[in-house]
């Protein structure tokens, strides 16, 4: 797939994946080889290009916070002030494209000094990219989801199937509906069917929700197509409600698939 093919990944809820995970692989590089040390700049370098980091943001950056790109102590004392996500993207990217293509050795990014600069930018990164986005928590043991393709408009017309709820517990039980309009304009269950899973198999599915939402979710709205709502309860009986209403008006802005949990990342390379 060619980049300008590419869905864009710029949203909340992959940035903050991108810096919980970049956070994680660097605290593991502080020896590689040359070979494995270009691998590692190449690869962050390049997801900052897919999240549409800009070069220019990274000049804007640093022309704001004169000395924040040298040290990480300077960095540090500047960035309670950084509340924009553009502008510390675009200095990591700046920051990585530049072992990337002009330092002597793709490995002076492994210094410690430097490892420390851009781990302190992807923690703050990390929580500015938090903020409005829901997180699950705790262990998952039931699940609600209702998909409606209702929208605003007209009622449906007589026998038109509207809607359609699932329901999952970890034992393995859940039940299967289908709502549709009666000749009064008044909704009714159509069709419904027991579910029985093993409940190896019932956990199975349901934590790999558990994992989906954990690492946040971003609610996206729409008035031109219908919406899905999902209540996860989770082992201390709390329950958090989550919607997505349609499609977002910017297309393919969402790529995460909430039944394949893949990696975005990974998907485009």
């Amino acid at each position: 797939m060619k980049k300008t093919d590419m869905p864009s990944l710029a949203n909340q809820r992959n940035y903050h994946y991108f810096a919980c995970k970049w956070q994680k692989i660097l605290a593991q590089a502080k020896e590689l080889t040359p070979a494995k040390a270009q691998e590692l700049v190449e690869g962050l370098t390049n997801t900052c290009a897919l999240l549409e980091f800009s070069l220019s943001d990274g000049e804007q950056f640093a022309h704001r916070y004169p000395g924040a790109t040298a040290t990480a102590e300077n960095l540090q004392e500047v960035l309670p002030q950084v509340t924009e996500l553009r502008l510390l993207g675009g200095a990591l990217y700046s920051k990585c494209y530049y072992f990337q293509t002009w330092a002597a050795s793709s490995q002076e990014f492994l210094a410690p000094a430097n490892l420390q600069w851009v781990q302190l930018l992807l923690a703050r990164f990390q929580e500015l990219a938090a903020a409005g986005l829901d997180f699950f928590v705790g262990d998952l043991v039931s699940l609600k989801l209702v998909s409606n393709s209702q929208r605003f408009g007209p009622v449906p017309q007589p026998g038109t199937e509207f809607e359609q709820q699932l329901s999952l517990t970890q034992n393995g039980n859940g039940t299967y509906h289908v709502l549709t309009v009666d000749q009064h304009g008044q909704e009714q269950i159509s069709r419904s069917q027991k579910i029985r899973l093993k409940p190896a198999k019932a956990q199975g599915i349901l934590k790999r929700f558990e994992n989906y939402f954990r690492l946040g979710y971003e609610t996206e709205f729409a008035t031109d197509i219908g919406q899905w709502n999902l209540c996860l309860k989770n082992s201390q009986g709390e329950k958090f409600y989550l919607i997505r209403k349609g499609r977002s008006s910017r297309r393919g802005r969402q790529i995460w698939c909430p039944w394949c949990f893949c990696d975005p990342f990974q998907a485009t390379r």
